[in-house]
């Protein structure tokens, strides 16, 4: 929540833009009582006014492999979807303690599509068991659900077009909605769109055969 809450300062509440242009799990720091701190901001930008009209990634592309947005590698224009979508990767690296740069993802693999592969009904098989080992027999099917929302978020900003991501603080309302819900014996939230005919749909359109009809589809990490 704290990641989130950071980057909404940054995107939106700052006195100027701030887009950190490398948000990862390597920076982010873990304070005595536990709260997150996003930190290293040495290749953030600055944005004043328009001038991320003019700024492009062939500028200055910046970030990490395996974290960096699809559109920096074609010349898009650094935005704030940007961090949303490195977000997006850090969330399904903590949930499943794989990085995005593993040897396991090769050859069209990646952390992405071996998460939908397995998306909704196998999330046991690539969740973390650490979330799990000390959750009581009876709490296992809870933590499976409360993780499966997570995933959704993950998953949701993970769009190929930036302005189909969500911004940090619609992030930040659907992290509120599932704490409360698991927290506040509330009804499970679900997304403003269900991802899972998306996912379906985006499985169909990658068969052989199927010509790939649509810019909206989801992206590789």
């Amino acid at each position: 929540m704290e990641i989130a809450q950071g980057m909404a300062y940054l995107h939106h509440y700052c006195f100027v833009q701030v887009i950190h242009c490398d948000l990862k799990p390597n920076n982010v720091l873990l304070g005595d009582d536990m709260t997150s701190y996003i930190t290293d901001f040495g290749i953030s930008n600055i944005i004043l006014g328009n001038s991320m009209d003019s700024l492009t990634s062939t500028d200055a592309l910046k970030g990490s492999v395996g974290y960096i947005a699809p559109e920096y590698g074609m010349g898009g224009n650094l935005t704030t979807k940007g961090d949303v979508y490195s977000y997006r990767i850090l969330i399904l690296e903590l949930l499943t303690r794989k990085r995005p740069t593993e040897d396991i993802f090769s050859e069209g693999m990646n952390l992405q599509k071996w998460i939908e592969m397995n998306f909704p009904n196998r999330i046991s098989d690539v969740v973390d068991n650490f979330l799990l080992i000390d959750a009581h027999e009876s709490e296992t099917s809870m933590v499976i659900e409360c993780v499966t929302q997570f995933i959704q978020i993950g998953l949701f900003c993970t769009r190929e077009a930036p302005q189909e991501r969500p911004d940090m603080t619609e992030i930040i309302d659907r992290l509120n909605a599932i704490r409360g819900a698991f927290i506040g014996n509330r009804k499970t939230p679900q997304l403003p769109i269900d991802i899972t005919p998306f996912i379906d749909n985006e499985r169909n359109m990658k068969m052989p055969g199927r010509e790939n009809r649509g810019s909206s589809s989801m992206s590789t990490s």
